[in-house]
């Protein structure tokens, strides 16, 4: 999984999401960005995704990925021209946000199966976030 460092990661909610096709190959999951795209070039939104091992691999050991420009972009393009067959393609929709306090487009509301939380730049928006899933889901686990 790859998560910026100014994401929270809800890991009971994704496991929720994930564990009962537990990908192994052909993983890519995420919030998907631009699923309309009538060249199919969407990707998964940079805050947050999750590749399975043989991308990981393909990524790792081809030296020849253009290796220049936003990660999260350059990321669907390897797995778009690896060969490998996205058998467990996966959109994480609105269950991925910005913090409620921020001023970008994907800001909600917290909710107990939110999976990550993005836009977390200060130690209040943090600290916000932390109270919030302690007290509304890791307090009965």
């Amino acid at each position: 999984m790859k998560l910026d460092d100014d994401t929270f990661l809800n890991i009971p909610a994704l496991l929720d999401v994930i564990r009962p096709q537990y990908p192994r190959e052909g993983a890519y999951i995420g919030r998907a960005i631009g699923l309309d795209d009538p060249e199919g070039k969407f990707f998964m939104g940079g805050c947050g995704y999750i590749l399975s091992w043989d991308y990981v691999v393909y990524i790792g050991h081809n030296n020849s990925l253009q290796r220049d420009g936003r990660e999260d972009w350059l990321t669907a393009d390897w797995i778009r021209g690896s060969g490998i067959n996205t058998t467990n393609f996966l959109d994480l929709g609105f269950r991925v946000t910005d913090h409620p306090d921020s001023k970008l487009g994907w800001r909600a509301d917290f909710a107990k199966d939110t999976i990550m939380v993005h836009q977390l730049k200060t130690a209040q928006l943090w600290a916000k976030t932390w109270n919030y899933f302690a007290l509304n889901v890791f307090a009965g686990t």
